[in-house]
């Protein structure tokens, strides 16, 4: 009777920590993350609300050894004249080893006055005053 009760005890310890330590169920791994927000990207469309990117893309955060990545990973606003853009950037591929998370890294989607018009580098690019 012991043995079962021991069993059971570490397969119910085991099953709370696959999320991380918190037992948060908002932590997931960076492997799920990069997964997860890859797909999504696939789900936005233009027009979109910042309330509805954050329904598609989620509010979770991946577990990392040196702290937990919040998803979007990044957001900017810029200004020009009376227009604000958000870029909102969300973290779909691994940089190397020992390298942080670079914007490369990153898929951004531009909200221009709190409305979707577009993702990627290209919408970026397309808001950037030219040089």
């Amino acid at each position: 009777m012991k043995k079962l009760l021991i069993i059971a005890t570490a397969a119910l310890i085991l099953g709370c920590r696959h999320r991380g330590d918190s037992g948060n169920p908002n932590l997931i791994t960076q492997d799920e993350m990069l997964t997860r927000n890859a797909a999504d990207i696939a789900k936005l469309t233009l027009g979109m609300d910042k309330a509805q990117v954050i329904a598609v893309m989620g509010s979770f955060q991946a577990e990392a050894n040196d702290g937990n990545i919040p998803n979007p990973f990044r957001s900017e606003v810029l200004m020009d004249g009376a227009n604000s853009y958000e870029i909102l950037r969300y973290w779909t591929s691994n940089p190397p080893p020992f390298v942080h998370i670079r914007d490369r890294d990153t898929t951004p989607v531009v909200l221009k006055n709190g409305k979707v018009v577009g993702w990627g580098e290209a919408a970026v690019n397309g808001i950037l005053p030219r040089p």
